[in-house]
């Protein structure tokens, strides 16, 4: 793995690690004001967006390596 995307991805680590992010803070507030049983669709709409922008993340970046092999190699 080059230096670079090791370096990028420590620093996304480190900045998902110590800030809240607006789906945590959302949920804190639904749950103060509403309490855990209302706010339950809230937490599975916030997980499954979460999943879904991951799955796609991965589909674009595996996209990518493979284009970038198949233009390399030719």
């Amino acid at each position: 793995m080059p230096m670079a995307v090791l370096s990028n991805f420590l620093i996304y680590c480190v900045i998902n690690a110590f800030t809240p992010g607006l789906g945590n803070i959302l949920a804190l507030n639904t749950v103060t004001n509403y309490g855990y049983k209302k706010g339950k669709p809230l937490f599975f709409g916030i997980f499954a967006g979460y999943y879904v922008v991951q799955i796609l993340c991965a589909i674009f970046v595996y996209g990518g390596l493979i284009l970038c092999f198949q233009i390399q190699w030719k």
